[in-house]
């Protein structure tokens, strides 16, 4: 079962950086750390903010939503993109949040 409750709020994925979510991509279960939260300014009304998580170099998984897995958090689906950063050691990843902020 896919779990949607609390990825729209950055604290909640603050309480994880530096764990490991296993990301599954076929037949392949890929380790990712959550190395950075961040916030973005907004207009009013909307709450952005971006996760990042370093990777390793093989396999490379394609922009797409995918199914994360954490140990505390449980199963989420997130849209992921490879992007700046990365190196010849490491991936990095971005899933970015535009939603409309809670009253």
């Amino acid at each position: 079962m896919v779990q949607t409750c609390g990825v729209n709020d950055p604290a909640v994925f603050r309480e994880h950086l530096n764990s490991i979510f296993v990301v599954e991509d076929g037949a392949t279960r890929v380790p990712l750390t959550l190395a950075e939260v961040t916030d973005h300014p907004a207009a009013p009304g909307f709450r952005q903010f971006s996760l990042f998580f370093h990777g390793p170099t093989s396999p490379l998984l394609p922009q797409a939503i995918h199914t994360f897995h954490h140990g505390v958090l449980g199963s989420l689906e997130l849209f992921i993109v490879p992007v700046t950063g990365s190196t010849r050691e490491r991936i990095v990843y971005q899933a970015a949040f535009n939603l409309l902020a809670p009253e």
